[in-house]
């Protein structure tokens, strides 16, 4: 290194740092965006998991069908396909003004439909992943889509083979 900070007396020091920074923040950019995140690597599962969609009104049964694509509403990130649903009553608690709780059933306007879902993913230690990025947990709150409705679920069970 000479006088003026260069070495070599050439290049200074302080021009190699920003050099080397700027390859740096290159090469991670280059693999951020180049990266394929849907890859899976080996002992990939296929994720069973079903969504309880709660108080919707009756007639949104009619577009569900097995073989439906589902998505996150958020980020439209596929995460499965329907296999089957399920219809049950809907009901609410309330309580009267003597303290007491009645079940009220909605049977003809409103329904709780139980959709199960198929999707290839990935099994780690912390947890299942459907499409190797979307966290399948029980219990958790998921908005979902499909081609025709869009609604708020909880993931209600999660298995995988």
């Amino acid at each position: 290194m000479d006088k003026k900070g260069r070495l070599f007396g050439k290049i200074s020091i302080v021009d190699l740092l920003v050099i080397l920074l700027v390859l740096v923040v290159a090469g991670g950019t280059i693999y951020r965006f180049t990266a394929d995140s849907t890859r899976f690597d080996d002992g990939d599962v296929t994720i069973n998991y079903t969504i309880r969609v709660e108080g919707v009104r009756a007639f949104t049964v009619y577009y569900y069908h097995a073989g439906l694509r589902v998505y996150e509403r958020m980020s439209n990130q596929f995460i499965g396909n329907i296999e089957d649903f399920r219809v049950v009553p809907h009901y609410q608690i309330h309580s009267l003004e003597d303290g007491s709780m009645v079940r009220e059933y909605f049977p003809d306007t409103h329904v709780n439909i139980y959709i199960d879902i198929t999707s290839p993913g990935r099994q780690t230690p912390y947890g299942y992943f459907a499409q190797g990025t979307f966290e399948v947990a029980a219990n958790s709150i998921t908005n979902i889509r499909t081609r025709y409705v869009q609604v708020e679920g909880t993931i209600h069970s999660v298995s995988a083979n």
